[in-house]
């Protein structure tokens, strides 16, 4: 061990300060001879024989002390009864002859006082350790409902059948230590659902590089991770099961999702959805493949959040356990393990043979995500239809709910009349819906043999309408050409059970605008990522993982004048000092009394 990793250890800093904590106390009780004795009754020897044991009485309550913040209150309970018996035999054998000399009488009362002082801060200590251990979880009381964890997590941690170990790693980094706050604080909540098998230890890469060593040969991933993460060891042995998560993928570092507003400071912490997913990829072993259909002008996958593309959504996927994969269904064949296929944006037309493709995909129900551009013709529109969908004419237009003024940037309000799983977890929240087509629902097609219900999960407000002459500027509302609002412009499909108690089959979710998900778009309005997410959730047929979302921490600021602030520090200063003079001199005068 060397000198450096010595004076970093908290054993180190507690057993210093006991020593120089004692070393004052003896020089502060020292007095001479002279004034220690008065006519030779009290003598020198015990007085000091006294100091030394306040001062060892103190030493042992600071022992006590460090016990407690290290989590070992067994060993504490013996040196807090060593340092209060030692001060309560000095009180108790000494109370009555401390009038006999100044000194004794000093520490009398240093050990009286002491005693009190501890036993009172020892209860609080104590207690709130206790309490914080076995008490279960805390009430909470925040807005943003940062001290409590979802449905899905506590189920998953109520099932585990082996050991999880969480190891929490960082840099010096300013960031990564505001990071690790909020991580910790997540992961004590894990440990509080679980405490029988979930572990927490926080990894210093530069105070213990033997430990970090050995990380990165179980994980050579944590390598190249400079921001820090967290390593899942699930099993005991020799070769448990492993996973890492990024800090990346639980903090939204785009600049809509840390952004002052006001007086508040909002930023999205994405930790539990990603830990718990991952958790979840842990525990059965293996990725659900997610297929991207290529060949006809999709939007791309530029993960850059200034620049178009679907790179964030994409990178949430593989963050929750998805492998994703680009597929041109023109060349390839679907895998039959394929979990999802997505359609994003198409701006050519499809071929006869894919539509047979995706056809048959969903009748071995694989199930389809379409954000159609309905300004383009890519020939789902004819496909759709099979499934109760029509994709219209015009473009969504809203002069009231809107962003920046733009009418065709519709603002519109999750949930509302419209009950879905997929809505439910961000009902109230709003979404943007950038220049997109009217949605309208249709009979049964003849060729469509199996029965489907269809539900509308995504509207406009009342004072929008699908616009018929894109061109207008302004948009004028056509009672003849124009479609009046509210508008649907999404739409899950599914397949409904023989029964009323068998769970229905997702088949399909339609949105009719390929930006919903794009970059730029989601830095504006990050609950379009939500919502989509819950889509393609819904659609996998893992209800169990919808409904984990970003926890949005708002910190206020308050803002003051000069002047106001000088008077929120000088008159709390004033109060303190004139409350203590007149407990001071309220004490006198009751004793003169």
């Amino acid at each position: 061990m060397g000198l450096n990793d010595l004076l970093h250890r908290p054993a180190f800093s507690f057993s210093s300060f006991a020593l120089m904590a004692g070393v004052i106390l003896l020089w502060a009780m020292r007095t001479p001879p002279s004034s220690l004795v008065d006519d030779g009754e009290i003598p020198d020897r015990y007085l000091r024989g006294l100091i030394i044991r306040a001062v060892l009485g103190l030493v042992a309550v600071v022992a006590g002390a460090y016990a407690v913040v290290s989590d070992h209150v067994a060993w504490s309970m013996p040196l807090f009864a060593s340092g209060f018996g030692l001060w309560l035999r000095l009180v108790r054998s000494n109370g009555r002859r401390r009038h006999e000399s100044s000194g004794l009488r000093r520490i009398v009362n240093l050990a009286d006082s002491a005693l009190n002082a501890s036993l009172l801060g020892g209860i609080l200590i104590v207690g709130n350790l206790l309490a914080f251990k076995y008490g279960g979880m805390p009430i909470d009381m925040t807005r943003e409902r940062s001290f409590s964890l979802s449905t899905t997590t506590l189920k998953q941690l109520a099932e585990l059948d082996r050991p999880l170990t969480l190891t929490v790693f960082h840099n010096r980094g300013s960031q990564s230590i505001q990071q690790l706050d909020r991580v910790n604080q997540l992961l004590e909540l894990y440990k509080s659902a679980n405490s029988k098998l979930v572990k927490v230890e926080l990894l210093d890469r530069f105070n213990e590089p033997d430990r970090y060593e050995n990380l990165t040969k179980q994980v050579p991933d944590v390598a190249l991770i400079p921001d820090g993460g967290v390593v899942f060891t699930y099993g005991e042995g020799e070769s448990p099961d492993r996973m890492l998560v990024r800090n990346s993928d639980m903090f939204n570092l785009s600049a809509s999702s840390s952004r002052p507003v006001g007086n508040e400071y909002i930023s999205e912490f994405h930790g539990e959805d990603a830990i718990t997913s991952a958790l979840i990829r842990l525990r059965e072993g293996k990725r659900s493949l997610i297929v991207f259909t290529t060949g006809h002008g999709e939007t791309s996958a530029n993960s850059d959040p200034r620049q178009p593309g679907v790179g964030i959504f994409r990178h949430r996927l593989e963050a929750v356990g998805s492998k994703l994969v680009d597929i041109d269904l023109n060349a390839s064949q679907i895998d039959p393990e394929t979990k999802l296929i997505i359609i994003i944006g198409p701006k050519s037309p499809f071929r006869p043979v894919e539509f047979v493709k995706l056809s048959a995909a969903l009748e071995k129900n694989i199930p389809l995500l379409v954000l159609a551009d309905a300004s383009a013709k890519s020939g789902l529109e004819g496909f759709l239809k099979n499934y109760q969908v029509e994709i219209g004419a015009g473009v969504v237009v809203d002069p009231r709910s809107n962003y920046e003024g733009q009418s065709r940037l519709v603002i519109a309000q999750v949930g509302g009349p419209f009950r879905h799983p997929i809505v439910d977890p961000i009902s109230n929240r709003r979404v943007l819906v950038p220049m997109a087509g009217p949605l309208r629902l249709m009979a049964p097609a003849p060729q469509v043999t199996i029965p489907l219900k269809v539900e509308t999960i995504l509207a406009t407000g009342s004072e929008s309408w699908a616009e018929s002459n894109p061109q207008s500027l302004p948009p004028v509302l056509d009672p003849k050409d124009d479609s009046a609002g509210p508008v649907f412009v999404g739409v899950a499909i599914s397949e409904p059970g023989k029964t009323a108690r068998d769970p229905v089959k997702p088949k399909l979710v339609v949105f009719s605008s390929p930006y919903l998900i794009d970059n730029p778009f989601i830095e504006i309005a990050p609950t379009n990522l939500d919502l989509v997410m819950n889509a393609a959730t819904w659609l996998r047929g893992r209800p169990d993982l919808i409904g984990i979302t970003p926890k949005t921490h708002v910190a206020l600021t308050l803002s003051v004048n000069p002047g106001m602030r000088a008077r929120l520090v000088i008159v709390p200063t004033i109060m303190s000092v004139v409350v203590i003079i007149g407990l001071g001199v309220g004490t006198y005068l009751a004793r003169r009394v």
